[in-house]
């Protein structure tokens, strides 16, 4: 399976590593690894996750975020967005 990764998905992605960052040098770089891990995932489980606001949502392990993101074809997905959980922001 194909996965692209949108700019603004991406631009999440980096928000999340300084948020982390921040907090604790080392952590930044905990958090984009895990992250590209649960993406790296859905080569096998892609399309599987629910449906939310038309997209499907896997929920990462290990930090609370959502990775949203859209089947294009029976062979590859693009991720829309990568969102906190408490963030009160919708996928675009």
């Amino acid at each position: 399976m194909k996965i692209e990764i949108s700019a603004e998905a991406e631009s999440d992605i980096e928000r999340g590593f300084w948020f982390y960052e921040s907090q604790e040098p080392g952590i930044g770089d905990y958090f984009r690894s895990s992250v590209f891990a649960d993406i790296e995932s859905l080569v096998i489980h892609g399309g599987s996750h629910i449906l939310v606001e038309g997209y499907h949502r896997k929920v990462c392990k290990t930090f609370p975020f959502n990775i949203y993101y859209e089947m294009m074809s029976e062979n590859s997905l693009l991720i829309i967005a990568v969102i906190g959980q408490r963030e009160n922001r919708k996928p675009k």
